[in-house]
């Protein structure tokens, strides 16, 4: 009886932190699908190497400008 309490217990303490990684987990997800798209964005070629047609009316922006806007992303 015991140890069904202390199982019951401990199930119901993990739960908040179960909810918690779950939501952790969804928001890594947004970020990472958020960043493969930017990256297919910015590389139109290589996104249509690799069968996303999206962007084959497009070349890479390799001016100064686009470079550096990139860089921002990448430490925003």
């Amino acid at each position: 009886m015991y140890r069904s309490l202390a199982v019951v217990l401990l199930l119901g303490a993990l739960a908040p932190l179960a909810s918690a990684a779950s939501l952790a987990e969804e928001a890594l997800e947004e970020l990472l699908a958020a960043e493969w798209e930017r990256t297919l964005a910015e590389t139109p070629t290589w996104a249509s190497s690799l069968g996303d047609p999206r962007y084959n009316d497009r070349w890479p922006d390799l001016s100064m400008e686009a470079i550096e806007a990139s860089h921002a992303a990448d430490r925003e």
